[in-house]
């Protein structure tokens, strides 16, 4: 599932289930969408449909044997697409997109940081609040995709002028292996300090997908370096 709502079932009948919706955000200055849920693999039979991603950087599943899963885009926190098994192919999941923090304050102007990975952060000097996005890493796709990896937002968030703020950025799971292959969850992502009376703020990272192993005498255990 995504951050804004949950993915949909796949059937033989429709194909692969799509990944549920991210969350926009416009802290930025750009309303940007974040933590799609990733997009469970077609069938086999007929129709081979995959499932797209969530919007907020969702990877896509498996199409049969011509087109692969597609991980999480990097940053948005956006779960890895469903792998499966195929005719002689197994095909993997999609690893989980990174999180990202994203913080923004007011003086005679608006400043905008990014941060991409962790890091320490120095408050600048008479900075007291500041608005926040905390995305933490996607799920990596099994033969379902991967969940989005969890968003808290929020405006004026007291800090200490000055002081350091800790700034973790949660990675992206691993996609499973072949159709017996499950996801790894995504990590966490968070913001500290030693700051008195600072709050802690911490996303969780994304659920894994499951193994999508339909195949007769499959050993479908449960490790993401199953193949059959």
């Amino acid at each position: 599932g995504g951050a804004g709502s949950a993915g949909t079932n796949g059937s033989p009948s429709t194909g692969g289930g799509a990944g549920g919706a991210g969350l926009y955000s416009s802290i930025t200055g750009a309303n940007t969408a974040y933590a799609g849920g990733g997009g469970g693999s077609s069938f086999d039979p007929a129709p081979y449909s995959e499932g797209a991603g969530g919007v907020g950087g969702g990877g896509r599943g498996t199409l049969q044997t011509t087109r692969q899963s597609t991980s999480g885009n990097t940053n948005t926190g956006g779960g890895g697409g469903g792998g499966g098994y195929y005719g002689q192919s197994n095909q993997d999941g999609g690893s989980g997109g990174s999180g990202v923090v994203i913080l923004r304050y007011y003086t005679t102007l608006t400043t905008v940081w990014t941060f991409a990975n962790t890091q320490q952060w120095v408050v600048p000097n008479e900075i007291t609040t500041v608005d926040y996005l905390v995305v933490a890493g996607g799920g990596g796709g099994g033969g379902g995709g991967g969940g989005a990896g969890g968003l808290l937002t929020g405006t004026g968030l007291s800090i200490g002028s000055n002081s350091i703020m800790n700034v973790v950025i949660g990675a992206g799971g691993t996609g499973g292996i072949g159709c017996g292959g499950i996801g790894t969850q995504g990590s966490s992502s968070n913001i500290s300090s030693p700051a008195p009376g600072f709050t802690t703020i911490t996303t969780v990272g994304g659920g894994y997908g499951m193994s999508g192993c339909r195949v007769p005498g499959c050993p479908c255990v449960r490790q993401s370096t199953a193949r059959c």
